[in-house]
């Protein structure tokens, strides 16, 4: 119906394409975030649909270029994504499908496989993922991904990643299975009307043929200096063996407005399920980004697997971050140590809280240590350990054992004496769809509080 595309044209152009060629400039033009490859991606898609004066088009396209150079000018050279995977799974496709557009629809060629940086932020997400459509989820990350497998095909083209092309090659295969045993599934939240014609266009033309060529490898030990995060691995292959994931970071919402208070804090995986967790992305409401955002359980440290000393949590704010973060990888063994006393004081002085984190490569052994000297008497130190929905048992000398699908992962409690095992039952919708009905919390507190040393060793058994 001619009427009804002139409607559509129509209605774009004026509720979007000339609102962009006003005097005003939106929030995201600034450039900040994820938000600016959204727009931009969109806005040019629509204005290659529906304008035919070239002049009029390749101004929309210069006006775009903007706030996207802006954005990129914001990756850090590693290519890290602080807002989390999430967020990146966003960002980087879009930024994908911006450049192919600028390319195939002017004829000319950005060289962006030749930017270092840009290579950088399209593999950044091989190292965070655990196994499956599951990735490391700091901060309001979510541990579940839908990848936008079309758009992540062409980021692995353009820069001629093998590794990038088959982690997305692995989740069509599983998203395929997934489906085949839930033909009567209604759509999930991501699955809505975007992808019926553009998502699967891009499946169909942007996935290559042979899916199989490359075998995907991790590394066992990854610094992600920009962001502070360790992750390592006994096995190289994504989804075997013990993983640890650990962040040093920032509270400061300047620094990251995701950002979580969880300083210090770290999760563990076997075989590819999460067992010590952060409980992550929450669904988003006002609230969520106003004043009363450290206030909700799972974003304030109380939620994190971080201590609170003497009842005193992290706070949020300028200047609360680890100090003296220190990050090497010797022989077959990975070390962080980070000093978390900023997180918990704005004027930490002399003040240390230190905690160290050791992961052995060959025995696949994590041990972590807190020490702590506040310059005054320590009276209290709490420390809560957060478990996915699993049997668990606590032994007569204090050991936690929890039941993977495989195997079992070991809890050793040093100068720590279990509180208490509580479930937690989880209302929040977000936290439902990834985490299921319940969590865990493991409570532990000090036993010799004149020692002021407190911490664990994790291992398969």
């Amino acid at each position: 119906m001619p009427s009804l595309y002139y409607r559509i044209q129509g209605e774009i152009d004026r509720r979007a394409l000339k609102l962009l060629e006003g005097p005003k400039h939106y929030g995201w033009y600034l450039g900040r975030n994820n938000w600016t490859a959204w727009c931009a991606h969109n806005l040019l898609l629509a204005a290659c649909y529906t304008v035919e004066d070239d002049q009029r088009l390749a101004a929309i396209a210069m006006k775009l270029m903007v706030p996207m150079q802006r954005f990129f000018d914001t990756i850090e050279p590693s290519g890290a994504c602080i807002e989390g995977p999430g967020y990146w799974v966003v960002s980087a496709g879009r930024l994908a499908g911006f450049v192919s557009l600028v390319e195939e629809r002017f004829g000319i060629d950005l060289k962006a496989g030749d930017n270092q940086k840009f290579r950088n932020f399209g593999e950044h997400i091989l190292p965070l993922n655990i196994g499956g459509n599951l990735f490391v989820n700091f901060a309001d990350g979510s541990l579940k991904i839908d990848l936008d497998q079309g758009l992540l095909s062409r980021y692995a083209s353009l820069i001629g990643s093998d590794q990038l092309s088959g982690l997305v090659a692995d989740d069509i295969d599983r998203s395929a299975r997934h489906k085949l045993a839930n033909p009567g599934r209604g759509r999930g939240r991501n699955d809505y009307a975007r992808q019926f014609l553009v998502h699967l266009t891009r499946l169909l033309f942007w996935t290559p043929e042979n899916r199989k060529s490359a075998a995907r490898t991790c590394e066992k030990s990854v610094w992600l200096a920009d962001m502070q995060m360790m992750i390592a691995r006994s096995e190289e292959k994504a989804g075997a063996g013990l993983m640890l994931s650990a962040i040093a970071g920032s509270n400061d919402p300047e620094v990251n407005h995701h950002s979580h208070n969880d300083v210090g804090h770290f999760s563990v995986y076997l075989d590819g399920e999460p067992m010590i967790i952060d409980l992550g992305q929450g669904a988003y409401s006002r609230a969520t980004f106003t004043e009363t955002r450290y206030d909700m359980w799972h974003i304030s440290s109380k939620g994190h697997n971080i201590p609170a000393v003497n009842g005193r949590l992290q706070y949020a704010g300028k200047g609360s971050q680890a100090r003296d973060v220190a990050y090497r990888h010797e022989g077959t063994s990975s070390y962080l140590s980070l000093d978390a006393s900023p997180a918990y004081f704005p004027d930490p002085g002399s003040r240390r809280m230190i905690r160290y984190l050791n992961f052995s490569h060959d025995t696949a052994k994590i041990e972590i240590s807190d020490e702590i000297d506040l310059g005054e008497p320590l009276t209290r130190f709490e420390l809560p350990l957060y478990v996915s929905d699993r049997k668990i048992v606590v032994g007569t000398e204090g050991v936690c054992r929890l039941y993977g699908t495989h195997s079992v992962l070991a809890i050793t409690p040093e100068n720590l004496r279990v509180t208490g095992l509580e479930p937690i039952e989880i209302t929040d919708p977000r936290h439902l769809d990834v985490w299921g009905s319940r969590v865990f919390k493991i409570g532990f507190e000090a036993i010799d509080i004149e020692k002021a040393i407190f911490g664990f060793s994790i291992e398969i058994g």
